[in-house]
């Protein structure tokens, strides 16, 4: 929900550390930051469901599905959404 004004200025600060051009597309720097960080994420989201063991994950899994349901159906979080989730799936 930003604002032309808003997005415009993101853009400029992006492009003032090299991460996107003047047009907001990615540059390589931004491309490799990008990279960096989906794999620290990647890592510290897997550490508990590793230390807790594939069966006890996808109990988890399960227990929660229900309530992912609804906070989709009722908006909270759309059910395709950038960082990647699938909420429309089983």
């Amino acid at each position: 929900h930003w604002s032309d004004e808003e997005w415009a200025a993101a853009v400029e600060r992006l492009a003032s550390r090299g991460l996107v051009e003047g047009s907001g597309e990615i540059t390589p720097e931004g491309r490799a930051y990008r990279d960096r960080i989906e794999e620290a994420t990647n890592r510290l989201a897997a550490a508990p469901y590793a230390a807790a063991g594939e069966k006890t994950s996808m109990a988890f899994v399960e227990a929660i599905r229900p309530v992912t349901r609804a906070v989709v159906a009722g908006g909270g979080f759309p059910a395709v959404n950038p960082i990647g989730l699938d909420a429309t799936t089983e």
